[in-house]
This record gives structure tokens, sequence and C-alpha cells, in this order.
């Protein structure tokens, strides 16, 4: 009956330093998984803070959008001044006044172009007289040293 005690006692030592070992293990995983929640904390934060600022800097430009109702506004503002400017076009074009004004305008124009080309013309006639004085003053020289 001695024997079974002495077998029993390191049997009890066997399993109370497994279960020694396997406390600290387990508190070791415990300690790892603390740090690893600890640091995907302040990850989560450091994100959440960029997020915040991205979320900020949103919300500012946001204030400078244009909205739509200030659009709709706007733009039906416009559409009705550049009605009232076409229809302002459309009556000049179709009134006596324009036409006119646009014959008149189309009659001096002419009369420039004519006067333009009747100094081209003068400007033609004035060089080639020049080039005939120069042949001729030429060859006036050249007879002059030629006779003696």
């Amino acid at each position: 009956m001695n024997d079974k005690n002495n077998i029993e006692v390191p049997l009890k030592e066997h399993f109370d330093d497994k279960f020694i070992e396997l406390e600290k293990r387990l508190s070791e995983k415990q300690k790892y998984q603390e740090k690893a929640l600890q640091t995907a904390k302040e990850e989560l934060n450091r994100r959440l803070e960029g997020m915040n600022e991205f979320r900020e800097q949103l919300q500012s430009q946001a204030v400078t959008f244009l909205t739509r109702e200030r659009f709709d506004s706007q733009s039906e503002k416009h559409t009705a001044e550049h009605k009232t400017i076409d229809e302002k076009i459309s009556r000049l074009l179709s009134s006596d006044l324009y036409h006119s004004e646009h014959k008149t305008l189309a009659d001096k124009v002419e009369e420039i172009s004519t006067w333009k080309s009747k100094q081209e013309g003068a400007q033609s006639f004035a060089n080639i007289v020049s080039v005939i004085a120069v042949i001729i003053s030429i060859f006036m020289g050249i007879l002059h040293f030629i006779k003696p």
C-alpha cells in the first residue's frame, strides 16, 4: 500500500507542475493579447483621427459649395436675362433703323475700299515712274561717260 502512495505523490506533483506551466502559458498569452488589443486600439484611434480630419475638411469645403436652390434661382434669372437680350436683338435686327444704318455703313465701307484701291493704284504708278526715272538716269550717266 505504501508503493501505491509513492506513485500518487509524483503523479500529483507532475500534474501540479503541468498546471503551473499551463497557467504561465495562459498568463503570457493573455499579456500578448492585451498588448495586441492595445496596439489595435491605438491604430484604430489613429485612423479615426484621420477620418475626423477628413470629415472636417469636407465640411469646410461644403460651406463653399453652391446649393441646388441657389443654382436653380440663378439659372432661371440668367435664362430670363438671356431671353430678354435675344428679344431686344431680334427687334433691333428687324427695325428700319438697323437696316438704314447697315446700308449706310456698307456704303461707307465700299467708299473706303474704293479710295484704298485708288491709293494703291497711285502708289503703283509712282513706283513705276520712279523705276523708269532711275533707269533713264543710269542710261544718261552711261552715255555721258561713253561720249567724249
